[in-house]
This record gives C-alpha cells, structure tokens and sequence, in this order.
C-alpha cells in the first residue's frame, strides 16, 4: 500500500479525484455552498502525500501552498457576504499579483534593470488576471469546474514538461478536482461552490504557472494559451441544452487551448510531440 501511495499518479490524480468526489457529495447534503471546500479537503490531502505538511525552511513551493490556504479563508469570507463587493474583480487582481510578488521575489531580487521589471510584470499581470478571471466564475458551476479540469491539467502538465516535477503534480490534482465535480455536475445539478472553490484555483493555478517559468524551464509564452482558457469558458451555451452537451460545449471550447500549452511547452523542451 506505501508503494502505492508513493506513486505520483496516485497522489496527484486518483486520490485527489475520489476525495474530492465524496466529499463534495457529502457537503453538498448541508446546503450553502460548503460543496466548494471539497476542493481543499481533497487538494490538501494530495499535498500531504505528494510533499508533506512542513513549512520550513519556506520556499517558493511552500509559499504556494500557504497562499492557497490563505486563499481558501478569503474565499469562503467572501461567500459568507449576502452582497458581493463591486470591487471584487480589482481585489482579487491585487491579490493574484501580491501573491506572485511574494512568491517569486527571491529570483526577481537577483536581477538588475530591464530584466527585472521583464521577470516582475508579466508574472503579477498572470497570476493576477487567472486569479480575477477564475473568481468572476464563482456562480457558474459548470464553468469554474471545467476551467479547474483544463487549467489545473494545462498547468500541471506544462510544469511537468518544464522539469518540475512537484509542481506538475500540484497542479494536475486541480484538474483532477475539477474532474470530479464536473462528473458529479452531471447528476446533482444543483451544486454551488462559490469562492471558496473558485478563488484558490485561480490563484493556485496562476502561481504554479509563474512558479514553473520562474523556478524551472518552462517558457514563458507556454502560459499564453493558458491565460486564455478562462475566457473561452465565457463564451455563451444555449440554455435549452442538455447538462451532458452543455459540458461537452465548454470542453471544445476550452480544452484545445490546454492541448496548445502542452504541445508547446513539449516542443521548447527538445521532444518530439508526434
């Protein structure tokens, strides 16, 4: 069983998945959207066998984490407010680019001049804008879970691809989270996460994406497509389809734009996609 455990497809696909099954199942049951936090039970129980709990010394990695758990507080302060802020979208934009500030600080420190603001600006710009575009998403279930399946898979992948190993698997169980309340959005339509499951996927998702181009090989440009898939999950679905095609829709729309990012992120590393 420890060698199983041990498997990274294990800790960051299969364990995230089921956990992330039952428990928003179970949480749907009370009501509200406490249905979201099946995101950070199931996210945190792929991190503890994909990398441990210990928060010392604090890297790049651990920063990540602690900024999604922070994340998941904030979201589910916003969710407790009867009327959301106008300001929400500039708030959270702040937020997404202070986190990516914090975190890539050490490697931005090191430079001087025009590649500086070269390594600072697009990685604030990123992170923020997935994180305010993730959390526009908050009452639209169908498409936060779609974009946390390409997103997180997209990212995941690419980090993998850009020879970082753990934070490929921290972002691959997003996708697999997003996964499992994708599959359960096809049996219980009535579902509401809300922020405290929108809001640190996004985040989670922007800094893992700056983290890998920072701190491991991948490309910058590799997060372009990426940066893009929020957005397609915005283009209209008729409402008169079924659940099963309205899914189907968004996955045209958005998992392309993941396919893109892979096979670019494979391509810059030297590899052969074909």
């Amino acid at each position: 069983m420890s060698d199983l455990l041990a498997n990274p497809a294990i800790q960051s696909g299969i364990i995230p998945f089921l956990v992330a099954l039952i428990a928003a199942f179970a949480l749907r049951l009370i009501g509200w959207v406490w249905s979201g936090l099946g995101f950070a039970i199931a996210y945190y129980t792929s991190v503890y066998f994909a990398a441990g709990f210990q928060f010392t010394p604090l890297t790049s990695t651990r920063k990540i984490l602690l900024l999604g758990i922070a994340a998941i507080i904030l979201g589910l302060a916003v969710d407790l407010l009867k009327q959301k802020p106008r300001f929400m979208p500039v708030a959270t934009f702040i937020i997404g680019a202070a986190a990516a500030s914090w975190v890539i600080w050490p490697a931005a420190a090191r430079l001087e001049g025009g590649n500086f603001w070269i390594m600072l600006l697009p990685s604030l710009a990123y992170c923020g804008w997935i994180t305010a575009s993730m959390e526009s998403l908050r009452n639209r279930t169908d498409q936060s879970a779609m974009v946390a399946l390409t997103l997180g898979l997209g990212t995941g992948i690419s980090a993998l691809l850009g020879a970082s190993a753990l934070l490929g698997q921290l972002g691959i169980a997003i996708g697999a989270i997003g996964g499992a309340y994708l599959l359960l959005q096809l049996f219980k339509q009535d579902m509401h996460p809300g922020s405290n499951f929108a809001f640190p996927t996004g985040l989670l998702c922007g800094l893992l994406g700056v983290g890998a181009v920072v701190y491991a090989s991948l490309p910058w440009y590799c997060l372009l497509p990426l940066a893009l898939i929020p957005a397609a999950a915005n283009i209209p679905v008729r409402g008169e389809l079924s659940k099963f095609k309205k899914l189907l829709l968004l996955a045209l729309y958005t998992l392309p734009l993941t396919f893109i990012a892979i096979i670019i992120t494979w391509s810059a590393s030297g590899e052969t996609v074909f």
